[in-house]
Order: structure tokens, then C-alpha cells, then sequence
């Protein structure tokens, strides 16, 4: 064998492949150049063509913005129950303070009706468990939306003196429950904490029936930012795994938010991700890595 030749013929073939794969790359890279801060009008047009072809219905403005990201450092909010019940509760006064058994176990204040449950992973839920007398009621009614939102900006006051940083999402109607379902987003930097974050509360006439708030504590950017995909890159990778999962009907996304998502950790601490959260008009959430295109469980 001529040894030579055939050292030859090896090097040519390996320079050969990094010349593919550096094309490769650099097409990759090429679709979303650094330069290029928005998707183009006619990217979403063909976009939403495709869509259409999957059954993806999309019923809200795309997002063109792609902002480079870092992961962010975040950890469960320290806190203090007792802080939290006297202002759920209004005072600590008649109430009565129970630990369930478990690392699991929750901490809660009750008070005749009303309780308030504090879990370790950081979740406090309230909640009125029976209906509430005229003299029970709060003086303020909340049978408007414009009445739930007054409501809705004086907690987000509250909670800002108590280090929390919210923002009003939603506030829709639940006929069925007369009341109306509040949302709230956590936020840092103006860019919201999707998944297990946040507020939703149901607010009738009568007052808060049930609240349900997980505060986290934002520490900072863990590392560079980098490129994230865009918001039409998404919405294709819901439509391919709609496909893979023979979802027939057809889906209406409602909601898309580029925001970082937080799930149930068993840690105190954790880095989240960039994700574009999809929400769909069945309130079913989809959360798409922004760096990888895959979908987060």
C-alpha cells in the first residue's frame, strides 16, 4: 500500500469534512445573524402559512424581537411566613399555626375560614374555604373588572414593599365562578419568571377566594448572553411536536411571552433558562428553550 497516498487522501477527506461542518455552522448561524434584532414581516408571513398547514392557529402579534439572553441565577424567596400571614390574615391575632409532618410538609395559619398554607419549594397559597357573611365581606366590593384591578394594583404595591417586583398580566372573567381570574408575572429587568412563578388569584364579590404566589428571588445574570431563536422558530417546534404527538384538532395560541421558566426544583437555587412561553386558548402552556429549540417539561 502506498502509504503516502493514502495519508494524503485522509488529510484531504478531514479537511474536506471541516469544510462541511464549518458550512454547516455557518448557515446555521447565518439564520439569525447578530445584526438582525427582528424577524422579518415576510418570515412571519410564511410562518404563520405553515402553521396554518399543522393546525396552529396564532391569535396575538408575533413577537419580532430576538434580545440575546443569559441564563439567570435565581433562588426561593426567604420570606417570612409569619410576615406573609399577617398580611394575608390582616393580624395574627385568633390564629392558629400548624406544621404537617414530612420535608414536604407545609406550614399553616388558620383562622376560622380562611387559611394559609407555606410549602418549602417556595409556594404560599390562601384561600377562604367557606362563603363569606356580610360581615365578613371586605368594605370593598369587586364585582367590576375596574374594581378587581384597583385590587389588583394595591397588592402589586404591597408586594414591591415586601421585595416582589409584579406585574399585571390578566384579569378575566370566569362566569361559571362569578368571579375573575388574576394573573401576575414576576419580573426582572421588565422580562417576566414563566412557569412556577407569579401570582393567580380568584377574586369574587365577596373578596380573594383563593390566591396562589410562589416569590422568587432574581440574584443576576449567570454568564454571556447569547443568541436565542425566535419567536417563529417556536411556534414550529410546537407545530412538529403537535405532529409527533398526532394532535388533530386545531390548537389557537392566545399567549407568547419571552420570559425565564422556573419548574418545582428540588434545590433552593437554579439557573433558568430563556424559554418562549406559548399558551394556548385552552390554557394549555408550551415552553420553548430559546437557546435549543427544545421543548421544557
Amino acid at each position: 500500500m502506498d502509504w503516502s497516498r493514502a495519508k494524503d487522501i485522509l488529510i484531504v477527506a478531514f479537511l474536506s469534512l471541516n469544510l462541511f461542518l464549518g458550512f454547516r455552522l455557518w448557515t446555521e448561524m447565518s439564520r439569525y445573524p447578530a445584526a438582525t434584532s427582528q424577524v422579518l414581516p415576510e418570515e412571519i408571513a410564511a410562518t404563520l402559512d405553515n402553521l396554518a398547514a399543522a393546525g396552529v392557529e396564532v391569535a396575538v402579534p408575533i413577537p419580532r424581537d430576538t434580545p440575546p439572553l443569559p441564563l439567570l441565577q435565581v433562588q426561593v424567596s426567604s420570606l417570612n411566613p409569619q410576615k406573609m400571614a399577617q398580611y394575608f390574615l390582616g393580624t395574627l391575632e385568633d390564629v392558629h399555626t400548624v406544621r404537617t409532618p414530612g420535608p414536604q410538609g407545609e406550614l399553616l395559619f388558620v383562622r376560622y375560614g380562611e387559611e394559609l398554607s407555606v410549602y418549602p419549594n417556595g409556594i404560599f397559597t390562601y384561600r377562604y374555604l367557606y362563603p363569606r357573611s356580610h360581615s365578613q365581606s371586605p368594605a370593598s366590593t369587586y364585582s367590576t373588572e375596574q374594581e378587581v384591578q384597583h385590587w389588583a394594583e394595591k397588592f402589586i404595591a404591597d408586594q414591591r414593599e415586601l421585595g416582589q417586583e409584579l406585574r399585571l398580566k390578566e384579569i378575566r372573567e370566569i362566569s361559571q365562578e362569578e368571579a375573575f381570574l388574576v394573573r401576575m408575572e414576576q419580573v426582572y429587568r421588565d422580562r417576566p419568571l414563566v412557569g412556577s412563578a407569579g401570582v393567580e388569584a380568584l377574586v369574587s364579590e365577596a373578596g380573594v377566594e383563593f390566591l396562589w404566589q410562589r416569590p422568587l428571588e432574581p440574584i443576576g445574570p449567570a454568564g454571556e448572553e447569547k443568541a436565542i431563536i425566535p419567536a417563529t422558530e417556536a411556534l414550529l417546534r410546537l407545530a412538529a411536536a403537535r405532529e409527533e404527538n398526532k394532535g388533530g384538532e386545531i390548537v389557537t395560541v392566545a399567549e407568547i411571552t419571552l420570559g425565564y421558566y422556573n419548574k418545582l426544583y428540588d434545590a433552593r437555587e437554579w439557573e433558568a433558562v430563556p424559554v418562549w412561553a406559548l399558551r394556548t386558548d385552552q390554557d394549555q402552556w408550551y415552553y420553548i428553550n430559546a437557546f435549543t429549540g427544545e421543548q421544557e417539561l
